[in-house]
Parts: structure tokens; sequence; C-alpha cells
């Protein structure tokens, strides 16, 4: 009679045991899919940041070192409607980082981005119609667009000075990325205009 019973509790422990296991492993892949979910937050974070955050303060720094004879003279809109020529530039640049990862998604789409995630990849995706002519036109147009990037280093840095975000970690990689954005900003900015010189001496009839 005990090795019926021994032998009976036996098999209703394994019974359960399958029950069990398959509720780890869910537990597990759960969490799994959280961590990834937010790490895939944050690179998508950090990829706006790097290319448009930057922009904003270039572009506000060119804009106060022209006098003002030259912004109101013809010469000076042409090299104010560069920036929003860079700027669309580097929203070109954005889409093709974002039609990589979807070519290169390891996850098969099981990943879900946040609502606010995805209004940052469309919106920068967005700066692209800069280089419209309606656009092009309206150069400061560019600068109130990237002041939503600028905003995220903004609100990290007030967290951090008021101390309700202890973590220094996410300040420096936030400056990291906002030394990267300053850098492309500037690097578009001078390939359009060298671009638009050169392109300008081609077309240019020459004189005899």
């Amino acid at each position: 009679m005990i090795k019926v019973l021994r032998l009976t509790d036996n098999n209703h422990i394994g019974s359960r045991s399958p029950r069990l296991n398959s509720f780890n492993s869910s537990l597990g892949n759960t969490q799994s899919r959280a961590m990834a979910n937010g790490f895939l937050e944050s690179l998508h974070r950090f990829e706006a940041i790097a290319f448009f955050s930057g922009y904003p303060m270039m572009y506000a720094v060119f804009r106060s070192f022209m006098p003002q004879r030259t912004v109101k003279h013809a010469a000076g809109d042409r090299l104010l409607s560069l920036w929003p020529v860079a700027y669309g530039l580097l929203g070109a640049l954005y889409l093709g980082l974002q039609l990589r990862n979807l070519h290169l998604d390891r996850f098969g789409g099981a990943l879900s981005l946040s609502p606010w995630t995805l209004f940052l990849t469309v919106w920068g995706v967005s700066a692209i119609f800069f280089w419209t002519p309606a656009l092009v036109k309206r150069p400061a147009l560019s600068f109130w667009h990237s002041l939503v990037f600028f905003s995220l280093i903004s609100k990290d840095l007030l967290q951090q000075l008021s101390g309700s975000d202890k973590d220094g970690g996410r300040i420096w990689n936030d400056m990291q990325m906002y030394g990267v954005s300053l850098v492309l900003a500037i690097g578009a900015f001078l390939f359009v205009a060298f671009c638009h010189f050169v392109l300008g001496r081609w077309n240019r009839p020459s004189r005899r």
C-alpha cells in the first residue's frame, strides 16, 4: 500500500512539472521581451538625438553671427536657405537608417515601440520634406522642427539638476550623442554649401 501511494504521488508531481516549466518559460520570455523593448526604445531615442538635437544650436549660432545687413541681402538669404536643405539631408540619412533597421530586424517584428517613440521616428523622417521649395524659403521652421529633439536632452538635464533622476550615465550618453549631432549638423551644412557652390559655378554661363 505504501509503495502504491508513493508511486501515485510521484506521478502526480510529474504531471504538474510540465505546467510549472511552461509557466517559468513564459515568464522568462516576458521578461526578456520587456528588456528587449526597453533596449529598442533607448536605441531609437539615441538615434533621434544623434541626428537632430544639435541642429537648432548650429542654426542659432550661424544666424546670430551673421551681420544684419547680410541677412537682408540676397547672399544672406541664400546662405540661410541652405540650412533647411541640410536638415532635409539629415532626415534622408535618418530615413535610410530606419529602413536598414527594418531590413535587419532580428526580432521578427515581435517587439513593439511606444507611441512616443513612433512619434519621434515619424517626426525625424518628416525632416526630409524640408527639401521642398516652400519650406526652403522658411528656414526658421527647420529650427522649430528640430527643437523637439533638443527637448529630449533638456528634459534629462533638468531632471538631473533637480535630483529626480540620479542616473548620471543617461546624461553622459545624451551628451555624447549631442556631440555627434553637432558634427553631423556642421557636416551636412558644409556638404550642402559645397554642392551649392560647385553646381552654381558649373551652371553659371562662362564669360567671353
